[in-house]
């Protein structure tokens, strides 16, 4: 049954009712017209059983997803997934997202996003953080001190909201938020986690009380499991993409021909050939020293390229640029935070980035050829690996090797036709509709389990 003709059936049922209680209340005032008031006039209708099923199968779904916005790639997964869900069941669920560490968390900690801007910008700092937080005995004190000092400022947080389910897109809302739902709010709402890494994961991601852990691969889900998950909790789909990178309301005829389309495109060469530079939310990945060997090998070569960088949240990075002087043979475009990436990506024969998961998968979802030229210590580095593994893109940390490989890919369109087949064969592009179906079942099914999946926070 559709859910057209649920919601009718729905609101037919509803002025029945009513049409009832209020023909019970007429007939009750007329056989009582001469008794005596009554001495209370407190009378609460109490709906059927059925009704409240009926009501319960009509209404509203409501999932909270827990994130931060330590870089962009977590609420860019968050909303990936509020998108999916109205595209694949219109008006069945509200979506709300909430920062719990800025929101709830006590300072250090409710500076979270402040502090993945600073340390992005120093890789030695960001190292020491990774893996010493990733050891089995800090990260043991780490959780102990996390529950101590927030759990029940998480469940009061938890607790002004209703929802039916808890998705978390980030490492660090799973520990607490499940201590404050278990063990304070007593609740049981199904609680889900988004994997939103690629090549490395960090233990933080995986809690055994979770209902589901959605994976991008094999290799993050035997790190799932290496943490106390069992395999039937694991769901191996790929990474949550916003809805511009997805192939279409018809997704595998659609794919196949978007794919066909850009080989073409690729195999043929442009007379100004575009090259994307991105630096992740924070545009951090020297973008300046790049942009400046790509025009000096660009120039040396006599080689015509348009380069739209990525700025992000670096004012100073996008002040620095566009005060640079005119260059013969290439044109810059600066850009901030844009919501617009597919289309500047899709414009592009090259992405030079760090190695952020969301732009890499994206990437290989447009076929695009990936030039790596930094990665965070640990959290980045399977990231990298992966990329080079599967043949779509290099890594050179070096920016003036970074211009050389750059001009010699944009010199060779069968080359780049090459990287693009293989960037093909690594994306998973129905990765965000696979995940949206999967937790929408789980809701699905907790309809006639009301007082195990039903829980409404007040």
């Amino acid at each position: 049954m559709g859910p057209g003709r649920r919601r009718r059936r729905f609101w037919l049922t509803w002025w029945i009712v009513l049409a009832a209680q209020a023909a019970s209340c007429l007939g009750a005032a007329k056989t009582t017209a001469l008794a005596p008031p009554p001495t209370t006039t407190t009378s609460t209708w109490i709906p059927p059983r059925w009704f409240r099923n009926l009501w319960r199968r009509h209404r509203k779904f409501r999932v909270l997803v827990l994130m931060s916005d330590t870089g962009g790639g977590h609420r860019a997964s968050a909303l990936a997934l509020a998108q999916a869900l109205e595209k694949l069941y219109p008006g069945a669920f509200d979506i709300e997202l909430l920062d719990i560490w800025s929101a709830a968390g006590v300072w250090p900690l409710n500076q979270l996003v402040r502090a993945y801007k600073y340390l992005g910008r120093r890789p030695m700092l960001w190292r020491l953080l990774w893996y010493s937080t990733a050891s089995v005995v800090t990260r043991g004190t780490i959780k102990a001190w996390h529950d101590a000092q927030h759990r029940r400022r998480f469940a009061s947080e938890l607790g002004r909201r209703r929802f039916d389910a808890v998705v978390s897109v980030h490492p660090l809302t799973q520990h607490v938020p499940l201590s404050a739902l278990r063990q304070e709010l007593k609740s049981t709402v199904p609680f889900v986690t988004v994997v939103t890494d690629l090549g490395s994961a960090h233990p933080m991601w995986f809690d055994s009380r979770v209902d589901r852990v959605f994976v991008p691969n094999a290799k993050v889900a035997r790190l799932a499991m290496s943490h106390g998950l069992e395999r039937r909790q694991i769901t191996e789909h790929g990474l949550p993409l916003r809805a511009a990178f997805f192939a279409g309301p018809t997704p595998w005829t659609s794919w196949k021909q978007h794919r066909r389309r850009r080989l073409e495109q690729l195999a043929q060469r442009r007379a100004i050939p575009g090259v994307a530079i991105v630096g992740g939310g924070g545009g951090v990945g020297r973008l300046d020293r790049l942009v400046d060997e790509a025009i000096r090998a660009l120039e040396a070569r006599a080689q015509r390229a348009h380069l739209t960088v990525i700025c992000g949240t670096n004012r100073g990075l996008r002040a620095a640029l566009d005060n640079r002087p005119p260059s013969r043979y290439v044109r810059i475009r600066t850009e901030g935070f844009v919501s617009n990436i597919h289309d500047i990506m899709a414009r592009s024969d090259v992405l030079l980035t760090k190695a952020g998961p969301g732009t890499i998968a994206e990437a290989a979802t447009l076929g695009l050829p990936v030039l790596l030229t930094t990665f965070l210590p640990g959290q980045e580095r399977g990231n990298a690996r992966l990329v080079v593994d599967r043949g779509f893109g290099v890594l050179e940390r070096r920016p003036d090797k970074v211009a050389a490989l750059l001009c010699d890919w944009l010199d060779d369109p069968a080359k780049l036709a090459q990287l693009s087949q293989r960037a093909f064969d690594a994306a998973k592009p129905d990765s965000t509709d696979k995940i949206a179906t999967d937790i929408a079942s789980m809701l699905f099914s907790s309809i006639d389990d009301p007082t195990t999946r039903d829980q409404n926070l007040n």
